[in-house]
């Protein structure tokens, strides 16, 4: 896997896997989680470790997704990157509930 400097210390994996519709679309469907779960923890395994979601994905539910399929992995090995909702964005003190509820959902 190629990675690019983000700082000195801190290197990104140039492909990453991205969440979009997986659990849903603005809702979220719990009918396939076993199937992405499966994919992100094989993605992972095959070197994949930059995972991309948004807590606007399916509600939210993509991060849990995220968040169960990287329980039997080394987090510090995992590059994560999640979004936050516009709705969330200019609404004080949303921000950091927002990133707190992330977290939550990505178990992290």
């Amino acid at each position: 896997m190629e990675f690019k400097n983000l700082t000195e210390r801190v290197k990104i994996p140039v492909l990453g896997l991205g969440t979009f519709g997986m659990g849903g679309g603005m809702r979220a469907n719990h009918s396939q989680d076993k199937k992405y779960v499966d994919a992100i923890e094989y993605a992972i395994s095959k070197g994949l470790t930059h995972l991309d979601t948004a807590e606007i994905y399916a509600a939210g539910h993509a991060e849990e997704l995220v968040g169960e399929a990287i329980k039997n992995f080394e987090r510090e090995k995992l590059f994560i990157t999640t979004k936050i909702s516009p709705h969330h964005i200019f609404t004080n003190g949303q921000i950091v509930k927002s990133c707190h509820s992330s977290l939550r959902r990505l178990n992290t």
